[in-house]
This record gives structure tokens, sequence and C-alpha cells, in this order.
């Protein structure tokens, strides 16, 4: 029970400029780093550069959010997304995050169409080439699809919403709500 609960919030605790938190974030940074990462609908399977000890923290942070029903539409995250697979693995691309390319949504236009690979190159001036581009939009799924198209429809959602949180922190206290030490067993 105790490392369960350790495992879930290690990373918590560790992230920041503490010099033992090199390590770490070595790895992570090559995924967007911790904080991203925690908000992407990913699946350990795909982290092959990954040690095991980090891959186990982050299975066991999965499936707490499976448990509770965290679902805070990460499934609309475009990198590091178990079900958008370039050659059977996971799509992160640094060009692409830094220019602010992060959500499906990001990939359409106003009529909920994939912008072509013009408007894209023009819209982030990212260094791609057409191939790449291709190859990302023709793995996303159609439910996917679908689902961003709904999602943009609604009043109540919109890029800045989830852009928001992406970047703020997932806190020690929505782990201590939502964790019930006693229905944890054989951990």
């Amino acid at each position: 029970m105790q490392e369960k609960l350790l495992r879930v919030t290690w990373p918590l605790l560790s992230a920041g400029k503490k010099s033992w938190f090199t390590v770490p974030y070595h790895y992570f940074r090559k995924l967007g780093g911790l904080n991203f990462l925690l908000r992407c609908n990913y699946n350990v399977k795909y982290f092959d550069q990954l040690p095991v000890f980090y891959k186990t923290i982050l299975q066991s942070f999965s499936e707490l959010k499976t448990r509770y029903g965290y679902d805070q539409l990460q499934d609309l995250v475009l990198f590091n997304n178990k079900d958008i697979l370039v050659g059977g693995r996971l799509v992160y691309l640094l060009e692409w995050f830094k220019r602010g390319v992060v959500l499906l949504n990001d990939l359409l236009n106003k009529s909920g169409k994939f912008l072509t690979f013009k408007e894209f190159s023009d819209k982030y001036r990212c260094q791609t080439n057409f191939l790449q581009y291709y190859q990302v939009i023709s793995a996303i799924p159609t439910r996917l699809l679908i689902k961003q198209k709904t999602m943009s429809l609604s009043a109540s959602y919109s890029s800045q919403v989830v852009t928001k949180y992406l970047n703020s922190m997932i806190t020690l206290k929505f782990i201590w709500i939502k964790l019930d030490l006693r229905s944890f067993t054989n951990y």
C-alpha cells in the first residue's frame, strides 16, 4: 500500500531544481518533460528508452487516473498518445512542441479539416517535411478526429482551456483526495 503511494507521488515530490533529479529529467525531457508526459494518453510499453523504475511509476500513475476516471481530454493530446503511432512508435516532435503544436485541434482548420502541409508550415514555421506531416495526420484515428470536432463545436471547449490544463501542475492534494488507501491490496 505504501509502495503504491510512493510510486504515484514520487514524481510530484521530486520535480524541481534538485540535483538528484538530473537523471529522471534526462529521460523525461525527451518526451516533453514529466509534467507534460503525465497529461498524455501514454502506455508505458512504448517507452523502450526508460528504465524500469520510471516505467513503474508512470504505470502506477496511469492506473490511478484510470481508476478514478481522471479524463482531462488527454486522448486529444497529439504527443505520447498510445492511439497515435507512426511505425509502431509514439509521436513526439520537439520542433512541433516548441511551436505550440500539442493538440489534435492544432492540426485542424476552422472547418475541422486537417491543415494542408502549406497551411501548417505557414502557421507554425516548423522545420518539417511533408512526409513527416502526412505520417502524423494519417496516424490519427477517425474516432479521435470525430471527438475533437465534437469538442470544438462545444461552447465550453477551447484549445486554450486544454493548454492551461497541460501547463498546470497536478497537485499532491488531488492524489490524497482521490486515493482511498484501504482499496489497494497486494501492493
